[in-house]
C-alpha cells in the first residue's frame, strides 16, 4: 500500500485501498498513514511530529539545514528567490525540504 501511494498520481490512487491503512497511535487514536503522507511536485511528504519532511531530505548527509523562520524576513526573501518553493511551504508552518541541494527547515 505504501509504495502505490508513493506512485499515486491523483486523489483518487490515494483513496484506493485507505482503509487498510489504518492503525492506532499511542494515545489509541485512530489513524491513517495516508494523513501522514503528501505528495509535492513529485515528492513524497511525510508529516512526523507535526513537520511535513520531504523524503529526500535522507540523500542530503552530513548537510545541516539552513533554518527559516515561517513568515519572516528570510521566509519571503526564499519565496521571492525560488517561487516553487511555495508549493512545499503550502504544507504548514513547520517543513523540512530540499532545494537547489539545499535543506531547508522552515519552523515556527
Amino acid at each position: 500500500e505504501i509504495q502505490q501511494l508513493n506512485r499515486a498520481e491523483n486523489y483518487r490512487h490515494v483513496q484506493a485501498g485507505k482503509d487498510r491503512l489504518d492503525y492506532r497511535d499511542r494515545e489509541g487514536r485512530l489513524q491513517n498513514v495516508t494523513q501522514q503522507m503528501k505528495n509535492v511536485l513529485g515528492r513524497t511528504f511525510y508529516n512526523t511530529n507535526n513537520v511535513w519532511i520531504d523524503s529526500s531530505v535522507q540523500a542530503q548527509k552530513n548537510q545541516a539545514p539552513k533554518r527559516i523562520q515561517f513568515a519572516g524576513e528570510e521566509y519571503f526573501r526564499l519565496l521571492r528567490e525560488h517561487p516553487t518553493a511555495s508549493q512545499y511551504l503550502a504544507l504548514g508552518n513547520n517543513v523540512r525540504f530540499v532545494l537547489d541541494n539545499q535543506i531547508y527547515e522552515i519552523y515556527e
